[in-house]
């Protein structure tokens, strides 16, 4: 009985380390489901289960004809293995892309572990046709260790925002039959009161 739990625990833990070796660094996004057009809004890029991030470059692609880049802007993740040297990506307004936005630890210090924000972008929506679906997708993905080995990633699939119209609130202007009328009840109260009347006359 005593071999059995020996055995029976060893295959566990066997397990457990061979789905820890399984397990693949992921890119993912975090941003708002849908937004309203003229509004600015931030799209994160984020990593997960990652070990020993050293360096990393990478590529977002968007709908230029419904989307407008703002900025960029290094997030936490990285920085907190370090000081760190970030590059941001190159602008392509008429093709939709910011290239090759990256970020590297400085000095001989290990890599990042576990997941986090890598960076945000930050983009305002265009008027498009109410509740146009624009996509973004990750491309040029390279990650290095802190040996400057590359690491193997897991790109998530594209993701949506949805851009909706805005209510102008306006109150729409009265018809020309209500002017008239309302100026017809106006003309008919003066002539009832004349001391009304001569008021208005003397301003």
């Amino acid at each position: 009985m005593k071999h059995f739990f020996s055995a029976a625990l060893f295959a566990l833990l066997a397990l457990c380390g061979a789905s820890s070796a399984l397990a693949v660094p992921t890119l993912s996004y975090a941003g708002p489901a849908s937004v309203t057009a003229g509004e600015q809004f931030e799209l994160g890029i984020l990593v997960d289960d990652i070990s020993d991030l050293y360096a990393y470059n990478l590529s977002v692609r968007y709908a230029p004809g419904a989307m407008r880049f703002v900025s960029q802007q290094e997030g936490g993740f990285l920085q907190g293995a370090g000081t760190t040297f970030f590059i941001e990506g190159a602008v392509d307004e008429a093709g939709g892309i910011v290239s090759f936005t990256g970020a590297s630890l400085i000095g001989a210090v290990p890599g990042a572990d576990g997941g986090g924000v890598l960076f945000t972008l930050t983009f305002a929506a265009l008027a498009v046709a109410d509740q146009t679906l624009v996509a973004f997708s990750l491309e040029d993905a390279l990650f290095l260790n802190a040996s400057l080995e590359e690491i193997g990633m897991t790109m998530a699939p594209n993701f949506s925002v949805r851009i909706v119209n805005p209510d102008t609130g306006e109150v729409p202007e009265p018809a020309v039959p209500v002017l008239l009328l309302a100026g017809a009840v106006a003309l008919a109260v003066g002539r009832r009161r004349p001391g009304w009347r001569a008021t208005c006359r003397a301003v």
